[in-house]
């Protein structure tokens, strides 16, 4: 029987699963696109619920498509610093996702700097204060969204999708993911405790960091498989593009065209 993995390819316009045997062929593919929300002038949403959904489909189609195979694990690569929220209750959203093109706390975060804020956020982090990273995105659903905090859950792309397959099982995320939320400490490869009193994010509500090839947990994609594999394997898309080009030495750069630019050194 031939092993493959199921890698998803959860991006800013759609989801992708493709089926890649062990010598890193890709033996199939599908691609769903999802509904892009604009609700105000600079503000981006996502439908969580779409995102998980056209992903589980995907895996599922190919599943259905190849028998023959005998599946080792789902891996995961993600648009960052996109930022759901969600009850741990329910597992529901609490807010439709803030796309990482989001610019409504734009005002928020020439605030910060205003306020001198920007040198410590960047000595820690290796981040400038923007909008476009999570931890703003974070502040604005507690301060305008009404949830239970004992229950409220956040987490990037990688996190919402580990925590469905998992079915509440699993809250985690790795530190490529971690690293663009404007909340993770560099020197300590952790949530940075000064940062969360400042964005008054509760570290309750915060997924588990895991190395990238780490077990997250395992999952049966809702039944389509015969007994749970496990996920393993997540990175954020622009770092995952990086590592695949060969980037390994100090000094190589990577430019990655898609719905944006990133160039990473």
């Amino acid at each position: 029987m031939k092993k493959a993995s199921l890698v998803i390819d959860q991006s800013t316009t759609s989801s992708k699963v493709f089926l890649i045997d062990e010598d890193g062929k890709i033996l199939d593919r599908a691609s769903l696109s999802h509904q892009k929300y604009y609700p105000q002038k600079g503000w981006a949403e996502h439908d969580a619920m779409e995102l998980y959904q056209n992903m589980l489909d995907g895996c599922k189609r190919l599943v259905e498509r190849h028998p023959e195979c005998e599946f080792e694990r789902v891996s995961i690569t993600n648009q960052r610093e996109t930022i759901v929220a969600w009850d741990d209750c329910t597992k529901e959203p609490v807010y439709r996702a803030i796309v990482w093109q989001c610019g409504r706390t734009y005002k928020r975060c020439q605030e910060l700097i205003k306020e001198g804020y920007e040198p410590m956020i960047q000595k820690i982090t290796g981040l400038k204060i923007d909008p476009y990273f999570s931890a703003t995105k974070m502040e604005w659903i507690l301060q305008n969204v009404d949830t239970d905090l004992d229950s409220l859950k956040f987490g990037t792309i990688d996190s919402w999708l580990i925590y469905k397959l998992t079915n509440g099982n699993a809250h985690a995320t790795d530190h490529t993911n971690a690293s663009r939320t404007l909340l993770y400490a560099l020197d300590e490869n952790d949530w940075n405790e000064e940062l969360l009193q400042l964005f008054s994010i509760p570290a309750s509500s915060l997924p588990k960091i895991l190395p990238s090839d780490a077990i997250f947990g395992y999952t049966d994609l809702e039944g389509a498989l015969h007994e749970p594999i496990p996920i393993q394997g997540i990175m954020g898309d622009s770092q995952a593009a990086f590592l695949a080009q060969l980037c390994q030495e100090e000094g190589d750069i990577k430019m990655t065209l898609g719905t944006g630019s990133s160039i990473m050194m």
